[in-house]
């Protein structure tokens, strides 16, 4: 490689020389003053030091560069997840070659990060070529495969179980498919067994519903909430025709609750997001599934009992979905859930229904609630 003029490599960031592909520069840097390992990059903030080079170089899928790194003494962060906001290289390798480079040197495929392995997050990535290099799937030799001797195939916390749900959401049945064939369990947290290939169409792309699933979350249920059932997102998005089909199906307890990483955001059942967004027909099938006629007819027979949603249940955050509705200006959503026998003088550390709606500026729901609560007592 030729050599580079000090003053031509000065002008040069290590993440644009790698970006713009000038990896005779991206070599000078590397020999000179760009720090290899998050252990030697300083930081007034220790948890936010950037990515290393070795990131970068996965990032822009330049293979060359990534070579570069890790004869250069990258090594040592092939497996990082020093910084918060960076994934480790494996996660992100978008090509075949990145991804054997990494696993050459080390790279682990079944680390976790923020509770999350490689295979998952190329399965919802639509990598399915990255992802059988992963699990060392040989296209030329699929006898060899052994699910069983790899993974607990059928153990709710199996990576190829969870890819699979990964890559419905994501909308991307040929992953699907592929992890499929090796009969590995579902885990129904996600999505429940065999929901998405009822509904893959002759050009193996999704229909409706299962097309919506990979869209029904707004940016807001999205930023929220890391993981959810499927009905969480049916909720979210006021498909109740779609909740009735599920429950049909393959039936969910009506209080599951999402999860999220973070412990801000624990605990949310279907009836708080219906209530959340408003959205009636919804939360009228959660709170009592038996008056639909459309779900008896379903299931073929008009004496089906299914228990209800808890009306009062709490978020990690001690809120009932009536102070999620109060607190979200839904009116008829709440007259619904109190009349339904939801807690109105429900109270955690001073908030209770009426003291979300009163500081919202909801005058109307305020009033109601205060009326009732005159009424109740």
């Amino acid at each position: 490689m030729k050599p580079v003029e000090q003053g031509d490599v000065t002008e040069w960031t290590l993440e644009e020389a790698i970006r713009k592909g000038r990896n005779d520069i991206v070599l000078s840097l590397l020999e000179s003053v760009a720090p290899l390992n998050h252990d030697d990059r300083p930081s007034i903030v220790p948890e936010l030091k950037g990515p290393t080079p070795l990131q970068l170089a996965v990032k822009y899928d330049n293979l060359d560069a990534a070579i570069l790194c890790l004869k250069h003494g990258g090594s040592e962060s092939v497996n990082t997840t020093f910084d918060l906001w960076w994934k480790p290289p494996i996660f992100e390798a978008r090509s075949v070659a990145i991804t054997e480079l990494l696993l050459q040197y080390g790279a682990d495929p079944d680390m976790e990060h923020h509770q999350s392995t490689p295979i998952e997050s190329h399965a919802s990535a639509g990598r399915l070529s990255v992802l059988k290099i992963l699990i060392g799937y040989d296209d030329d030799k699929p006898e060899d495969f052994d699910v069983l001797a790899k993974y607990d195939a059928f153990a709710l916390d199996n990576p190829l179980s969870r890819a699979m749900d990964r890559a419905v959401l994501a909308g991307h049945p040929h992953i699907d498919e592929f992890l499929s064939s090796f009969d590995v369990g579902r885990t129904t947290y996600l999505v429940p067994s065999d929901f998405s290939s009822r509904f893959v169409n002759s050009s193996g792309e999704w229909d409706d519903p299962a097309r919506r699933l990979a869209d029904l979350a707004d940016d807001d249920f999205r930023r929220r909430f890391d993981e959810g059932h499927i009905l969480h997102y049916l909720a979210d998005a006021g498909d109740a025709l779609s909740i009735i089909e599920l429950m049909t199906y393959e039936p969910v307890h009506l209080d599951i609750e999402t999860y999220d990483e973070d412990d801000d955001a624990h605990g949310w059942t279907a009836l708080h997001l219906a209530a959340r967004k408003g959205h009636l027909d919804v939360i009228e099938f959660l709170l009592d599934p038996g008056k639909s006629d459309h779900f008896q007819d379903l299931m073929g027979s008009t004496e089906i009992e299914i228990e209800g949603a808890t009306i009062d249940s709490e978020t990690e955050d001690k809120d009932t979905p009536l102070e999620i509705a109060a607190l979200h200006g839904h009116l008829e959503v709440v007259r619904i859930l109190v009349e339904a026998g939801a807690d109105i003088e429900h109270s955690y550390n001073g908030f209770s229904p009426l003291s979300y709606a009163i500081g919202a500026g909801h005058s109307e729901i305020a009033r109601y609630l205060t009326d009732r609560s005159r009424r109740d007592s």
